[in-house]
């Protein structure tokens, strides 16, 4: 599983519709096939935004930046920078380029796109990234899914908050930004592996796009999915599995939106249960230790949430040994399995919350705990005997 991670991140940037992205797709592929899974394949389409350059100048310094997805293009745009902190305009200036702190309280961010931005009251934005290593690393942020393909009327700009005092000290100084940049309809895929059994089925899913390398986001999911199939077709079982890899996961969750709109899936009625495999499974807490900042041996952070009843007291005896994910969340379901129980479907899935790299060019295969990965695809081999030995 190690290595699935390892070659996953090598391959390079996983962004949706992208050659890397091409490629893991068709890596999926060709594992499902020699594990002796039926494969197909789902080719969807969703608007892209690329961009070249994007440059920050402020202070006499040029400075990192990454566009918000998906960000008007411009070429030497200039105002004077304000601070914003009303997330109804009344303190935003129209000629003016804003700075917007990252400690803005959730919905802050779509309040302050809709009531400023979009009604395009000011010339561009500058909004100051969260930074949980203390690196200066800009966290790229997922778009959501009714902002896929909307072009922003102004230039949005995501800034490193190490600059931050810098971008203070320029506050009522002339900044300028520049973005090259464009949208474009590319295609994506979801890679599908079907082993038929019985009547009944299992699913299980796991996205495989995102904005960086994603050792630490996607690889885990990847490589226990793959382990997954290895082990369901080393062994005769009473249902039928379907596993899927979704690209789009950046964008809105695309991928997993698209497969529930074509004939792939069994009916919610035919599904025993479906295991989302979400992000940073297995993935430690980070410390600084004699100044460096280092992994824990294992997870210390994570969710198991289900939607189905009688699955509780199984989750519960299986993944007893992994105190991260103990108790079953029952009073809520996030991330790509609210999209799946939305559809009608019960099951359960996985998410861990430890990976500080999370989203951004920084995360690689150490992100990953190798025994917390076993662990967590022991237990989960473990439900799905249970859940065999009950059919």
């Amino acid at each position: 599983m190690m290595s699935d991670v390892q070659y996953y991140h090598d391959m390079g940037i996983h962004r949706t519709g992208s050659a890397v992205d091409y490629q893991a797709s068709d890596w999926i592929e060709h594992r499902f096939a020699e594990e002796g899974l039926q494969t197909q394949r789902q080719r969807w389409q969703v608007r892209q935004f690329e961009y070249d350059d994007c440059v920050l100048e402020a202070g006499g310094r040029s400075l990192e930046a990454l566009p918000l997805w998906y960000s008007a293009a411009c070429d030497g745009l200039a105002g004077a920078l304000r601070e914003v902190h009303s997330a109804n305009g009344d303190d935003s200036d129209p000629d003016a380029i804003a700075l917007v702190p990252a400690d803005r309280a959730p919905g802050w961010w779509q309040a302050y796109r809709h009531n400023v931005i979009e009604k395009n009251g000011i010339r561009a934005v500058l909004r100051v990234s969260p930074d949980p290593t203390g690196q200066g690393l800009i966290v790229a942020e997922n778009v959501a899914p009714e902002d896929v393909g909307v072009v922003l009327p102004i230039p949005v700009l995501q800034v490193r908050a190490s600059d931050l005092p810098l971008l203070r000290e320029s506050l009522g100084s002339v900044v300028s930004v520049s973005l090259s940049s464009r949208t474009a309809e590319t295609d994506a895929f979801n890679v599908m592996g079907v082993k038929p059994g019985g009547d009944k089925w299992i699913v299980v899913s796991t996205p495989s796009s995102g904005w960086y390398a994603c050792a630490g986001e996607r690889g885990p999911g990847i490589a226990i999915q793959l382990a997954l199939a290895r082990w369901v077709m080393s062994r005769s079982t009473r249902y039928s599995y379907l596993f899927t890899a979704n690209s789009g996961h950046e964008l809105g969750f695309w991928g997993a939106r698209m497969i529930h709109n074509d004939s792939f899936l069994p009916a919610p009625e035919l599904t025993r249960t479906w295991l989302h495999l979400g992000a940073s499974i297995a993935t430690p807490e980070w410390r600084e230790r004699g100044g460096v900042l280092q992994p824990d041996a294992e997870m210390t952070r994570g969710l198991l949430q289900a939607t189905d009843e009688s699955l509780f007291a199984m989750l519960e005896q299986s993944f007893s040994s992994i105190p991260p994910l103990k108790p079953v969340v029952r009073d809520r379901v996030v991330g790509e399995l609210a999209n799946v129980a939305e559809h009608g479907y019960s099951g359960f899935g996985l998410v861990s919350g430890g990976n500080v790299f999370f989203h951004t060019r920084e995360d690689r295969p150490a992100t990953v705990s190798e025994s917390s990965l076993i662990q967590v695809q022991q237990a989960l081999e473990e439900t799905f005997s249970q859940i065999e030995d009950q059919a």
